[in-house]
């Protein structure tokens, strides 16, 4: 999983690194300033002087590189031409999933991510919103999901084969939209302007207008059920 933060903490700007350490199976990231441990999942200080302080999740969306470049063709990347030898091509999670729906986790997790509504390594997008927190299982058949948290309207659009997720509201100049799939990308139901997954207009009436994204955190289902084991599943 890939999960982004806003770093800065009671007007302070915090500094992470890796400490190597697992918690739930999931990373454990160190703030260089005050040596607490947070688990990453969970945007939480486990130990340390910050234990029980949380960082805010930032939008964000995890991708294949193939649906990234269709979304954003003018997209750099790090180049694999570093002067040392490197097995990038190497995966050393091959069968990491396998392994874990068979209930053999790598290293330990507690009762909470062996949650069995979901096989273990389903990719799932999570949204707290209000006093809920709800999850939304990878792929998304239809492409797109229609949704209310807590009373406020959300829309998640997909790319690829329904596994790149992002998270918007679908509210535009005061009207809340109602998005489908179709062959031209998604389209809304009040003036049938073209929608990329991005959440940009890019044909009809509402050219140019853009979603607001909503924060989301994208990660495999034990560990977000562990991170937050009162998470409800969406029902269609």
């Amino acid at each position: 999983s890939g999960i982004v933060y806003d770093r800065r903490l009671d007007g302070e700007v915090l500094e992470f690194g890796n400490t190597s350490a697992l918690y739930e199976s999931d990373l454990v990231m160190v703030d260089r300033g005050t040596g607490s441990y947070w688990w990453q999942v969970a945007g939480e200080a486990i130990v340390g002087p910050l234990t029980g302080a949380t960082l805010k999740p930032l939008s964000s969306s995890v991708a294949r590189w193939e649906d990234w470049r269709q979304l954003h063709p003018d997209t750099q990347v790090l180049s694999r031409d570093t002067g040392f030898e490197r097995s990038y091509e190497t995966d050393p999670f091959l069968n990491y999933s396998e392994l874990i729906d068979n209930g053999q986790f790598p290293f330990p997790v507690g009762e909470a991510a062996r949650d069995g509504r979901l096989a273990a390594s389903t990719l799932v997008v999570g949204v707290e919103m209000g006093d809920v927190n709800r999850v939304y299982p990878l792929p998304i058949p239809d492409g797109v999901i229609n949704d209310a948290i807590d009373g406020t309207p959300v829309v998640v659009l997909t790319a690829g084969d329904g596994e790149t997720a992002k998270v918007f509201s679908p509210v535009v100049e005061g009207t809340t939209l109602h998005f489908e799939q179709t062959d031209d990308g998604f389209v809304d139901d009040m003036t049938a302007s073209a929608w990329t997954a991005t959440g940009e207009a890019i044909s009809g009436e509402l050219t140019g207008q853009r979603l607001k994204a909503i924060p989301s955190r994208t990660t495999f289902w034990f560990a977000y059920i562990a991170a937050f084991p009162d998470a409800e599943l969406y029902q269609s």
